[in-house]
């Protein structure tokens, strides 16, 4: 299988952000529906992430699930 992810190169995936705000939605249902717990999101740096922290921003905080973003790298060069 060849490797999509090239290192060190930011792959552009069609269609990937829409996954990624609708699964947010979800994730802020699930925080209407259980407001004592605490519900995550979480999402690659490599994600064009702003739409999503836009989305996050907009909502009412006790409908908003919590961002979690994950990074990998070594930041020492």
């Amino acid at each position: 299988m060849p490797n999509l992810y090239p290192k060190g190169k930011l792959v552009h995936r069609p269609g990937y952000i829409d996954g990624v705000l609708e699964s947010y939605e979800l994730a802020c249902e699930a925080q209407r529906q259980c407001p004592d717990t605490l519900v995550l999101s979480v999402a690659e740096r490599e994600d064009d992430i702003h739409e999503w922290f836009l989305l996050a921003q907009n909502k009412p905080p006790e409908e908003r699930a919590e961002l979690l973003v994950r990074v990998k790298g070594n930041w020492r060069k």
